[in-house]
């Protein structure tokens, strides 16, 4: 997969098309979709091509939990056409084609506890998209869901070509709870057919994804939980991943200047202080801005027209 090249005003069409369907109308998938299925799979890949020879794997675990179903709705209807527009206007992944991989985590005990899609350049992102299944409600664990799934999936299940010369990819997984501590080697051969000789810590889970991808958990304050408990939760995540563990507000708003911004941070394309010129300079309203601004802890300057001369970014955009 990987090859075609994404048509943003198509995507902008279907979005517009499902803005007054509820988002279990929008998806085609009543339960696991069998092409999204982990069990008995070998490797998502995201290989050059040459439509793309320099491609930039982006993976984005949604927690397909009720609280959660905010997120993937704001994709379908608006999120991913917004996410490639700012990718492209920023130039954030630096001269590489992303690759957008989207999958679904929940409990080990749901009836799609992971589901896995494909790497895809083209608009058959969107269409991987919309097999995602929603489930219920949480984990049978108070606060935990199964994210060192998405974890071993991506630790072991996947093949890219960027790490050929030293890349690496971005793995966001958007979540609100905890994860535990231990990913069991029953869970895994019946998440994925797997057969393992022990249990895996996460947090070697984690050392492996780090090892060939940029991974942030996205912490979505999502209001199931008060505010004090979504901050243990975050507390958790910053434990596991330090500055890489970022909170974002109960709508997940601004998600696509967020991943965009998290992207050209670490490629060295722009710093975090420059986000909130930049994205005004795209045309992005001040709730944008601010979400944005908070989500990287940096200062969102003031509104736009306001900014004084010496704030403003020495290189803008690019037209689109």
């Amino acid at each position: 997969m990987g090859w075609g090249q994404a048509n943003i005003s198509e995507l902008k069409d279907r979005a517009v098309a499902r803005a007054d369907k509820s988002v279990r109308h929008i998806l085609t998938s009543e339960g696991l979709h069998e092409q999204m299925n982990p069990r008995n799979m070998k490797v998502r890949e995201c290989i050059a091509c040459d439509d793309h020879p320099n491609p930039l794997p982006i993976a984005l675990v949604l927690d397909t939990t009720g609280s959660m179903e905010r997120v993937p709705e704001r994709l379908l209807k608006h999120d991913l056409p917004n996410l490639l527009t700012c990718l492209e206007r920023t130039g954030a992944t630096k001269g590489y084609m992303p690759q957008v991989c989207f999958c679904g985590v929940a409990d080990t005990g749901d009836f799609a506890p992971f589901q896995f899609g494909q790497f895809e350049a083209d608009n058959r992102m969107d269409d991987w998209l919309q097999k995602i299944s929603l489930g219920g409600g949480g984990g049978s664990e108070r606060m935990h869901e199964a994210y060192h799934l998405p974890l071993y999936a991506l630790a072991r299940k996947t093949k890219c070509d960027i790490w050929k010369t030293g890349g690496k990819g971005y793995a966001m997984i958007a979540g609100d709870e905890l994860c535990p501590d231990v990913l069991s080697r029953h869970a895994i051969e019946g998440v994925f057919g797997d057969r393992v000789p022990h249990d895996i810590k996460t947090k070697d889970l984690i050392a492996e994804v780090q090892e060939k991808f940029n991974l942030y958990f996205l912490c979505v304050a999502t209001g199931f939980y008060g505010p004090q408990t979504i901050d243990v939760i975050f507390a958790g995540w910053k434990h596991l991943l330090g500055n890489r563990a970022i909170k974002l507000d109960r709508n997940a708003t601004a998600l696509p200047e967020i991943m965009t911004a998290l992207i050209g941070i670490n490629e060295g394309v722009f710093t975090a202080e420059e986000v909130p010129v930049d994205l005004r300079e795209l045309g992005c309203d001040a709730a944008i801005v601010n979400a944005t601004a908070a989500a990287l802890g940096v200062n969102p300057g003031q509104s736009r027209g306001d900014t004084p001369d010496g704030n403003k970014r020495r290189r803008g955009p690019k037209p689109l």
